[in-house]
């Protein structure tokens, strides 16, 4: 026999007039279908159907750093519902464009998190990018649309950030190597460097979720490992995930992901095969 209560969950957003959503949700057997959560959220933000896909529920630390993307087809402990958000999960720029024209409410959501990422100093405007954005948010009269408009232009604004990891590195010089050449990337940040690496570099990723620790593989005539640890790293996995897949879009030139290509290691690890590495590319960069 199942047993249902009903649940008020807390959900926060970035928008400083409306911090908390409140929302009733069954829970079922001590468990909440996240699916049936989020949908809720966003109901109650006011998003329209068709938006929802751009927005996830995620488990933030008090600092509000993402820790961990929820999916939808998750099953949640009643005990787990601390520290839940919603954010912006979209790396599509002609989808976000799209939401800019026909949805307020997500634009509004849009706008609130190009301001956190200015805030935070994850965007960095030109000056002129900058004159233009103080222009557009005058107080009483902010122009959201073309707010977020402008943040499209502006360098990393897809990129994911991992702040405050512990990075090891078998050669100094990939720290502070940058390409104009990357369409989306994460971007690992410690407190001494910048680490970018552009997709067609990577030769392979492996996954230990034990010690929450990620290394990536890099081919410039000799293979290289970066390796990252952080309480971050379910949230850099799935955001991972989600990029290749916006990557393969844009680049439909480019192989496609199998499942031959994930696999075991010895000591348990999940490692993946880059389907988009390219070897030749990767030695003009790392040459050039």
């Amino acid at each position: 026999m199942e047993l249902q209560d009903l649940l008020v969950v807390n959900v926060n957003t970035l928008d400083k007039t409306q911090p908390l959503v409140k929302v009733t949700v069954p829970a079922v057997d001590g468990n909440v279908e996240a699916g049936n959560l989020h949908k809720k959220v966003c109901n109650q933000l006011g998003l329209k159907e068709s938006s929802l896909k751009c927005f996830s529920l995620f488990k933030e630390d008090v600092d509000h750093r993402l820790l961990k993307r929820i999916k939808e087809n998750d099953i949640l402990p009643v005990s787990s519902m601390n520290g839940m958000c919603i954010r912006k999960w979209c790396f599509n720029l002609k989808l976000e464009q799209e939401l800019l024209l026909t949805d307020e409410v997500a634009t509004h959501l849009l706008y609130l998190e190009a301001e956190n990422l200015l805030e935070n100093g994850k965007l960095l405007p030109t000056k002129e990018q900058e004159q233009k954005l103080d222009e557009l948010s005058e107080p009483g009269f902010i122009l959201e649309r073309q707010f977020v408009e402008v943040c499209h232009n502006i360098k990393d604004y897809f990129t994911v950030c991992v702040k405050g990891c512990r990075v090891t590195s078998s050669s100094n010089e990939t720290l502070n190597k940058t390409s104009s050449e990357q369409f989306i990337s994460p971007v690992i940040v410690d407190k001494v460097c910048n680490i970018k690496i552009p997709w067609f570099c990577i030769r392979q990723w492996t996954i230990y979720p034990e010690t929450v620790k990620f290394s990536y593989h890099m081919s410039v005539g000799l293979d290289w490992t970066l390796s990252v640890s952080s309480d971050q790293t379910p949230y850099l996995v799935s955001a991972i995930n989600e990029m290749l897949k916006e990557y393969q879009v844009k680049n439909s030139e480019s192989a496609a992901f199998h499942w031959s290509m994930v696999s075991k290691t010895d000591d348990g690890a999940t490692l993946w095969e880059n389907a988009v590495f390219d070897q030749e590319k990767a030695w003009k960069y790392y040459n050039t």
